[in-house]
């Protein structure tokens, strides 16, 4: 089927990724005449004069160099392509897969039901699935040269940008450095281990502001790929829309140290972190490749076959700057992490509920102490209405647990503000959380769940632990020479 009978068919793809229509990108080939877009990042298909009736997916996201790819060598090849892997998406990514990466992606992401109609209208106008869809494509893509189209002005200066872009680190900069005079560096080549974990200190960074360093993470890609698998995780998940216990779980064995806090030692004298910035390197999935990210591991000679993560720190004077920084001392310690226990619901006063701490494994016990519906009555707002009824529950815990490593908490969200009538649309509104502190007289703990409009009937609540999961690790460090 041509593009033109296509055309005439009335056939709507559009829930396999091929939507009429579609506006051209910076990187779109000059003199592009666009068939189809897929729906998300601005992914668009068309053909250009240089290279005839071939089939281009054009997408806008990925890194300058990767922006352009063939996906079929005409389009009635894209259809049967398109048949016989169910999306757009497959073809889009297929030029940084492995052949068993493609067939992964096909068996995990299935046709829609919506999918599955649209493709079956297709078959019905003759359309066969193609034959051997991976190794069509690659052939396709091996013998591609980009280089053959014309691109915009404003894309020709990207591509040169990432050719050329130098590399400087600032005090206040980001990975490949702005915002400051560019600090002096200092080789390091520091390889430790912490919490069984792969650590490197490649360099330090003598700004006038401070001292910054440059600490990397490295996972291998097996570890990384299994964790993903776990979790079924990708570029595109969304981390918020997690239910709360497995978005906490999923974080607590995230392979990269998530939450940790660092000091420096200059000369025995300790600087306090200022800020930092840190990204990581996947490469998992190369269409999502970090331009910075690369230009580190490249500086560093790092293996960018491996999974990293950069955590750029930097450390802020105090007092007199030392004339040379004759020994370095980094200190790193774990920050509490929540992890989710199980949940339950308090009907009445005596209940109790057996759970294990996930760190000494012994047994405790929740006594339901008291349930109370209560009503905040906060100050009117002229342009806001906030939610105010909520479910107040006193308990005990035995064995008991430290005040700071447990809590309580619901598991629905609260009812978010609703904005009056005759509110200016300027006007901001807030939100509305109830916190107890501490304990009564009778020795009880409190939780309040989330507000609501209405009071709630019943609330599910679950138990969180709040645990430091990792200790302190000195890395002693070369001075300035």
């Amino acid at each position: 089927m041509t593009y033109e009978a296509f055309r005439g068919s009335g056939l709507d793809l559009s829930a396999v990724g091929f939507m009429p229509g579609g506006e051209a990108y910076f990187c779109t080939p000059v003199g592009a005449a666009i068939l189809g877009r897929a729906g998300v990042d601005g992914i668009h298909f068309c053909t250009a004069p240089e290279t005839g009736d071939m089939i281009l997916a054009v997408s806008p996201a990925n890194g300058a160099e990767d922006c352009i790819h063939p996906v079929a060598r005409d389009f009635p090849d894209f259809l049967r392509l398109l048949l016989a892997c169910g999306d757009t998406a497959a073809l889009e990514q297929s030029w940084m897969w492995s052949e068993e990466q493609f067939a992964a992606f096909l068996r995990e992401n299935p046709p829609t039901p919506e999918g599955e109609a649209a493709l079956a209208a297709l078959r019905s106008q003759g359309v066969t699935p193609m034959e051997e869809p991976y190794r069509y494509l690659h052939a396709l893509q091996a013998g591609f040269d980009p280089g053959v189209l014309r691109y915009s002005r404003e894309y020709r200066e990207l591509q040169q940008e990432t050719e050329e872009l130098p590399w400087r680190v600032s005090f206040h900069g980001g990975l490949i450095g702005h915002g400051g005079r560019a600090g002096k560096a200092i080789p390091a080549d520091t390889w430790f281990t912490w919490e069984g974990e792969t650590w490197y200190v490649p360099a330090l960074y003598r700004c006038p502001e401070g001292i910054v360093v440059d600490l990397f993470q490295r996972v291998d890609v097996e570890t990384m790929w299994a964790y993903c698998g776990k979790w079924k995780l990708t570029p595109e998940t969304d981390w918020d829309a997690m239910p709360e216990e497995r978005r906490c779980q999923a974080q607590a064995e995230h392979p990269f140290c998530q939450d940790f806090r660092a000091m420096l030692a200059v000369n025995g004298r300790g600087l306090r972190q200022r800020h930092g910035c840190s990204s990581v390197w996947l490469p998992l999935w190369p269409d999502r490749e970090d331009r910075d990210m690369r230009a580190a591991l490249q500086h560093y000679g790092l293996d960018t076959g491996d999974c990293w993560q950069l955590h750029r720190l930097s450390f802020e004077w105090t007092g007199e700057k030392p004339r040379k920084g004759k020994d370095f001392a980094l200190i790193l310690s774990g920050e509490e992490t929540d992890v989710p226990g199980p949940s339950f619901q308090a009907e009445r006063v005596g209940e109790t509920v057996t759970f294990r701490h996930p760190v000494t494994g012994a047994e405790h016990t929740l006594t339901v102490r008291s349930i109370e519906p209560r009503d905040y009555d906060r100050p009117e707002d002229p342009g806001w209405e906030y939610p105010r009824y909520f479910t107040a529950l006193g308990y005990t815990v035995e064995p008991d647990i430290p005040q700071e490593a447990f809590s309580v908490r619901d598991c629905a969200p609260a009812d978010p503000a609703r904005r009056k009538p005759a509110a200016p649309k300027d006007q901001l509104g807030g939100g509305t959380a109830l916190f107890f502190i501490g304990r009564d007289e009778e020795g009880r703990r409190w939780a309040a769940s989330s507000m609501h409009f209405a009071p709630p009937e019943r609330v599910t609540w679950r138990v969180h632990f709040h645990i430091v999961s990792r200790g302190e690790v000195t890395v002693e460090l070369p001075g300035e020479p």
